[in-house]
């Protein structure tokens, strides 16, 4: 009689899964889909599965998977267990596992701001390569991947010159990609204008952008770089949009958009950050009741979470509505966004500025100057050297 090992078959049927991601069609599919296969790998690990290394990978995928609807906390739970067992049975577990689970920790590290642990997570990557062999195209790859997180890493923390070598390192090692170099320098054009826009060095950063936008024209759009044009769109849009160069912000997001309609249908909570981003553009061509539209549209996939997304899309819609004179939806909308804010220790003094601000045209002076009061006391307790001052901060939220 033939013995099935059915453990190993439930490891393959996790493979089944993971291998569906890319077909799901929205959030409560995806989510499902997750659900399914972590309960596969949960009584693997509660039942004392005997190799344990094995499951690194659908950690890994699972995390990542997390990670992309933004449902953060069990992205790193997962990747965190995930870590444990590359730890505990490093000799069993394949190079390219470890590596490709550090790097998605270090992504899912830079998305909650945890700049430490993503340096860590790649700087232990850049260790194995110092020691191992690999398929030299794979190698340069990831390491051009790598480069970019740092220099990525190195801007959100505002060390902006190594934040420029780290892509002076990509830029060299992208030569040796050939399959990927015309895209690859793209990126990079994209990364060096926001290391500049961060630094407040603005006339380098139009620049940057148009030849990012010249060397994009040339290549051309194919089912294997779809989805990768659409984020360089958005990218390109966004930074047009920090330039207040909104008709041209505008045309970006819009090709983003109809790139991810051949990806994604209707539905699909891809787009809600399309959607967000189409909201923030029509708000600063001043077209409020389309920007109104959107940024409605992509709560309909972050209304129900609890995560930075939803709160900043639920205070830039309260922002476009008290505009538009509908005040008690704009308080509804700051109140959702400081309840999530609340919640997840986020609150800082820009919220009360804007409650306050509301509050005031609306006529409720108290409430408007106890609002007031509360973003004074954080200013206060705010470090000097990182400190704008009430009145600086006013001006800027009512620019």
């Amino acid at each position: 009689m033939l013995k099935f090992n059915w453990l190993e078959i439930c490891v393959d049927m996790v493979t089944d899964y993971v291998n569906g991601f890319s077909t799901l069609d929205d959030k409560k599919r995806f989510t499902d889909i997750n659900a399914h296969g972590l309960a596969l790998i949960d009584y693997l690990s509660d039942n004392n599965y005997t190799s344990p290394h094995k499951l690194v990978p659908f950690y890994t995928y699972f995390a990542d998977g997390f990670r992309a609807i933004s449902i953060y906390a069990k992205s790193l739970e997962l990747i965190k267990q995930c870590v444990r067992i590359i730890d505990e049975h490093s000799d069993k577990v394949e190079i390219s596992e470890k590596i490709w689970a550090y790097f998605i920790y270090a992504k899912i590290a830079g998305y909650t701001d945890d700049y430490e642990a993503a340096r860590f997570y790649l700087m232990k990557i850049l260790s194995i390569y110092e020691t191992e062999s690999f398929d030299m195209f794979m190698y340069y790859e990831m390491l051009f991947n790598v480069y970019m997180s740092f220099a990525n890493v190195a801007k959100n923390e505002f060390e902006f010159e190594e934040a420029h070598e780290f892509l002076q390192s990509a830029s060299e090692l992208s030569e040796k990609l050939n399959d990927t170099f015309k895209i690859n320098i793209v990126h990079i054009d994209i990364e060096r204008a926001e290391i500049h826009l961060k630094d407040e060095e603005l006339d380098k950063v139009l620049p940057l952008i148009e030849r990012a936008c010249t060397r994009l024209s040339i290549i051309e759009i194919n089912d294997s770089n779809i989805g990768e044009f659409a984020s360089l769109y958005s990218d390109i849009g966004y930074t047009y949009g920090q330039l207040k160069m909104w008709d041209k912000a505008l045309e970006y997001m819009l090709k983003c958009y109809e790139l991810e309609k051949t990806l994604f249908n209707e539905n699909h909570q891809q787009l809600s950050a399309t959607f967000h981003n189409l909201g923030y553009t029509y708000e600063g061509l001043g077209e409020y009741d389309k920007s109104i539209e959107y940024y409605k549209k992509a709560l309909i996939y972050r209304g129900d979470k609890n995560d930075v997304e939803a709160e900043s899309t639920y205070e830039c819609l309260a922002v476009v509505l008290q505009k538009r004179g509908f005040y008690a939806e704009a308080l509804k909308c700051f109140e959702k966004s400081k309840e999530i804010s609340d919640k997840n220790g986020t609150t800082n003094e820009v919220i009360f500025i804007e409650l306050a601000n509301l509050f005031d045209v609306m006529g409720e002076k108290a409430k408007a100057e106890e609002y007031g009061t509360e973003a004074r006391k954080i200013i206060a307790t705010t470090p000097e050297s990182e400190r704008i001052e009430y009145d600086e901060l006013v001006d800027w939220i009512n620019s």
